[in-house]
């Protein structure tokens, strides 16, 4: 039984091997507890009557029985949460599997995405780019989408003069794509350390602009991480209200 007991610890993760062997102690002390003869005495006016006796008992079965059934339990809850076999898997290169990739030359950091079912398309952030990805087939080229929202140079300099990284750090990451509604996306870029929001047309996949052609943007402060590094995530709670929680 013990051996048993080990080779359960030893098979589960660390959180559940600690719960596991929590119980385990327990149930080695109540095994050693009923194996630990108990003598008792009594004396009359005369003679001394002592009796030598094991607790394992019918007494002890139901807490046995109790110990059994958590430690069972424990290393069912244990099989369930570390099986991670795939319901589905393919060789490489399987003639069933159907895989498509997706690239661009000169793209590069795709740091979020959005699955919209209602029109069936892969939205896709990247550094200074956007691409709406129809699902049929991603890598199909003439299916393809694709908005450029790159940052002016005077905000590369002023963000080079805050001592980043004008090679790595002074681009605009899209970091926040969300449905906004039916019509309308939402997403929010670092924007060289100033981060923006704008609003994309799904009809046409543009940039919502004012009448003086330029892109309607707003602060995207508390909205999108100032830092590309960071990871974020956004949800849509109310009419053009943004939740953003960055991890640092």
């Amino acid at each position: 039984m013990l051996l048993l007991s080990l080779v359960l610890i030893v098979a589960v993760d660390a959180c559940v091997r600690c719960r596991l062997s929590c119980i385990l102690g327990h149930l080695l002390g109540f095994l050693q507890s009923l194996s630990t003869p108990v003598t008792t005495c009594m004396r009359d006016t005369s003679t001394e009557h002592c009796k030598t006796f094991y607790p394992a008992d019918k007494r002890s079965q139901p807490r046995l029985r109790v110990y059994s059934i958590l430690l069972l339990g424990y290393f069912h809850a244990a099989a369930t949460e570390n099986d991670v076999t795939p319901r589905l898997t393919f060789s490489y290169n399987a003639k069933e599997r159907t895989t498509r990739s997706f690239s661009v030359n000169g793209v590069f950091n795709f740091t979020s995405v959005l699955l919209s079912s209602e029109d069936n398309i892969l939205y896709v952030g990247a550094r200074e780019s956007v691409f709406a990805l129809n699902l049929s087939d991603i890598s199909e080229v003439r299916l393809q989408r694709n908005l450029t929202w790159k940052t002016p140079e005077r905000k590369r300099d002023e963000c080079s003069f805050k001592g980043k990284d004008l090679q790595t750090d002074c681009f605009n990451y899209i970091k926040i794509l969300l449905r906004m509604n039916s019509t309308h996306l939402y997403a929010c870029g670092t924007y060289a350390f100033s981060p923006i929001c704008a609003y994309i047309s799904t009809a046409d996949f543009s940039f919502v602009k004012s009448d003086t052609g330029g892109i309607v943007t707003e602060d995207g402060r508390s909205r999108c991480p100032f830092n590309p590094e960071y990871k974020s995530t956004a949800i849509m709670a109310g009419w053009f209200h943004c939740q953003m929680l960055t991890v640092v």
